[in-house]
C-alpha cells in the first residue's frame, strides 16, 4: 500500500495507521497474512484470510432469487453461522 508524500503527515494517515497497527510517515506499507506475519512488526498492514468455502457463503448471502422464479420454491439448505 503507498501513501503520497503530501498526505503521509496528515492526521487522517496517522488515525488509519493507528487503527491498523502500523507506523505512521512511512511511504509504503506491505501487506502480510496475520497467521504467518514475514513482515517486522509495524512495517505491515496484516490481513486474516478467509478460507474459499466462508468466501463463497458470505457472497451467496446477497443473492435475492426473483418472485418468479420457477425454481424459488424448491428446497433449498440454508448455511446458518453459529455464534459461540
Amino acid at each position: 500500500m503507498r501513501v503520497s508524500p503530501e498526505a503521509a503527515e496528515s492526521p487522517e494517515v496517522a488515525a488509519l495507521a493507528a487503527r491498523l497497527g502500523v507506523r505512521p510517515g512511512q511511504a509504503s506499507y506491505d501487506i502480510d497474512s496475520a497467521e504467518a506475519p514475514e513482515a517486522p512488526p509495524g512495517t505491515a498492514v496484516m490481513v486474516k484470510m478467509r478460507s474459499m468455502l466462508s468466501t463463497m457463503v458470505y457472497l451467496s448471502r446477497g443473492v435475492d432469487i426473483p418472485e418468479t422464479d420457477p425454481l424459488r420454491s424448491s428446497q433449498t439448505a440454508w448455511t446458518r453461522y453459529f455464534v459461540s
